[in-house]
């Protein structure tokens, strides 16, 4: 976790420092450990709260996108299981 001061406000904020492909590639390697399938993964975080779509997944796995802070949190939920 980075923090980060704003110069005009002085207010402090702080930003994650996630590696998108070794995140991504966690929690690929953590669905499949699970034999959950995308959908069935999808399912699970519809079912906690956090709308997701397939493509969102599919781009997080493969490291082509960064997660928001609430899908990191939720992602991080299977990585531990």
């Amino acid at each position: 976790m980075t923090q980060i001061k704003n110069k005009k406000t002085s207010e402090i904020s702080y930003e994650w420092d996630v590696d998108s492909f070794k995140t991504g590639m966690e929690i690929k390697k953590r669905r499949e450990g699970m034999h959950l399938s995308q959908d069935r993964m999808l399912d699970a975080l519809w079912d906690v709260g956090v709308s997701v779509s397939k493509n969102s997944l599919s781009s997080w796995e493969n490291g082509e996108k960064s997660l928001s802070a609430i899908c990191l949190h939720s992602a991080v939920f299977f990585i531990v299981l």
